[in-house]
């Protein structure tokens, strides 16, 4: 067996501490070290994450809702469109200029009905067009003006002639 004098014994104590340490450090202190900064990088990025997945979420909800409005529209009572059109016209005191009005229908994917209307209005003041117009488009029904042309009347200078295409959407 060897014989070690105080001195190495002291030397060779110190040279296992430094390895005891160098091995700490590499072994246990820096995977910590990675393992942390590492967990606050994927901490922040699985916030964005969820953050964006609540949005998705909002967005998704909100046209849903969209949808079901859409839907109980659709299902709802379905009056003749040509019924509230003159409704409409009686109301807003253009019944009287409708040149003529015809009526189409036809099916959207074997699923929803769409009824257009072709209508021409002679000799109508702009203040009963626009009336007209604001009941067709507030009328809470799936009814929207899908074509509007205004021309210059001949019968007087404050009177215009316009076509319009109304398009309303029933269920089948």
């Amino acid at each position: 067996m060897l014989k070690l004098s105080n001195r190495e014994k002291l030397l060779l104590k110190i040279l296992i501490g430094v390895i005891i340490v160098i091995m700490g450090y590499n072994f246990i202190l820096l995977p910590l070290i990675k393992f942390f900064t590492s967990s606050d990088s994927t901490i922040i990025s699985d916030k964005q994450k969820i953050e964006q997945l609540d949005r998705i979420y909002n967005n998704y909800k909100e046209l849903e809702t969209k949808r079901n409005y859409y839907m109980s529209l659709l299902k709802g009572e379905s009056e003749n469109i040509s019924t509230l059109i003159e409704q409409w016209a009686q109301n807003s005191n253009v019944a009287k200029n409708i040149a003529y009005s015809r009526r189409n229908q036809t099916n959207v994917q074997n699923k929803y009905i769409r009824i257009t209307t072709d209508m021409k209005l002679d000799g109508v003041s702009i203040q009963s067009l626009l009336k007209f117009i604001y009941e067709i488009e507030n009328s809470n029904k799936l009814v929207n003006i899908s074509y509007l042309r205004i021309n210059k009347s001949f019968k007087s200078p404050n009177l215009y002639d316009v076509n319009l295409k109304i398009e309303s959407y029933t269920l089948q």
